[in-house]
């Protein structure tokens, strides 16, 4: 915005403007649009002269204050022109006048007023609101510094596949020793294959228990715990299938132990049944029955051949009950070896496996250290 007055008109030298209303002048600035963001500095307005005595001074009756200073309702804004006010208000004396400068509240160089005189505010330049641009951002890497934290994240995750790699060589050579059991369930349970599921898995615990592992551990010079670490059962989805395996740096000792944990859980397997004891227990009754009529028959007396018909008829009922509990036998689960005892191969170490598990951790590391180095780049500014 800029101040047109006339250069011409001299200025007038201070007076009272209450003793003389009829000299009140007013003068107005014009407010001539520029374009936004260039200011072209105001023409200041002409000095006056210097005051040749003290009365030619003003007083400070002769100083207008705020309330006695037109705003811009009182006077209109006309280019390039002077006006007189109709109006008996105190004006801006002249001589007081001069440039506004820029930022000042309702000035007409402001260029957020109301284009009124209205009062408007001014952003300080490079705060948020400014045309001219926002407070800057932080630094970005150059792209010299992204190919270097590139080839460290690299570089970590190739250590970390070497180490895990090397690594997975120094662990000892083991072989597995390995047999399958076959637990075939026969009979009809009344919850299906939940019932199944936890017969296979109650078995699977059978095979791991003490009471299997301990006489094998004691064959063998080992305890049972430490058996118990080398010994993995595992049923297979949907099967009715017990894997043995059997793991130990000795292949040939692998393989004995895996023979020997199958047949020992076959016995006890068999022995565990419910019908085992009933089966004993009749089929000792049966033969005392026997060996009495036998006795009877050879005694031939007649008291003798009197008592020949009861145990007789004892004999066959216990017979009976022999012959329905071997049915009932044969119903229950059975458990057999399907595949005997063999040499699996070496399982450990595993190569691939430990290089695979090195470049994970090795990725890790190199999010954490690409990260750190990133920030303090930032912080340390651009390169030079």
């Amino acid at each position: 915005m800029t101040d047109h007055r006339d250069d011409a008109e001299p200025t007038p030298a201070p007076h009272d403007t209450a003793s003389d209303p009829d000299r009140e002048r007013t003068r107005t600035v014009a407010l001539i649009p520029t374009p936004r963001g260039t200011f072209p500095r105001p023409t200041p307005a002409p000095r006056s002269e210097e005051p040749d005595t003290v009365s030619d001074i003003p007083t400070a009756k002769d100083i207008p204050t705020a309330k006695d200073i037109p705003t811009a309702t009182d006077t209109p804004a006309e280019t390039g022109t002077d006006t007189a006010t109709p109006t008996g208000t105190d004006t801006e004396p002249a001589g007081l006048t001069g440039p506004v400068r820029r930022g000042s509240p309702g000035g007409p160089t402001d260029p957020r007023g109301n284009g009124n005189g209205g009062a408007g505010t001014t952003a300080p330049a490079g705060e948020p609101g400014d045309d001219e641009g926002g407070p800057p951002g932080p630094p970005a890497l150059g792209a010299d510094r992204i190919r270097r934290l590139a080839v460290v994240g690299v570089v970590i995750i190739v250590l970390g596949a070497l180490v895990g790699f090397g690594a997975s060589l120094l662990w000892p050579t083991e072989y597995a020793g390995r047999a399958s059991v076959l637990y075939i369930i026969s009979q009809d349970q009344p919850t299906g294959f939940l019932r199944e599921d936890r017969n296979l898995t109650t078995q699977a615990m059978l095979a791991q228990s003490n009471a299997v592992l301990a006489p094998v551990a004691a064959q063998y010079g080992l305890t049972a715990p430490g058996l118990a670490q080398k010994l993995t059962v595992v049923v297979p989805d949907g099967s009715e299938i017990l894997e043995f395996e059997v793991r130990d740096p000795s292949q040939d000792l692998a393989v004995r132990l895996a023979d020997a944990v199958t047949k020992q859980y076959l016995q006890i397997s068999a022995s565990s049944q419910p019908q085992s004891d009933q089966m004993r227990y009749l089929q000792g009754q049966l033969t005392a029955a026997q060996a009495q009529m036998q006795q009877l028959r050879v005694d031939g007396s007649a008291p003798a051949l009197a008592q020949l018909p009861a145990v007789a008829d004892r004999a066959g009922s216990l017979a009976s009950q022999v012959d329905t509990l071997m049915l009932a036998q044969v119903a229950q689960p059975q458990a057999q070896i399907v595949v005997p005892p063999y040499a699996g191969g070496a399982v450990s170490p595993r190569p691939g496996f430990g290089a695979a598990t090195g470049a994970v951790c090795g990725l890790l590391v190199a999010l954490v250290t690409v990260a750190l180095l990133a920030r303090r780049w930032v912080r340390r500014g651009p390169q030079p």
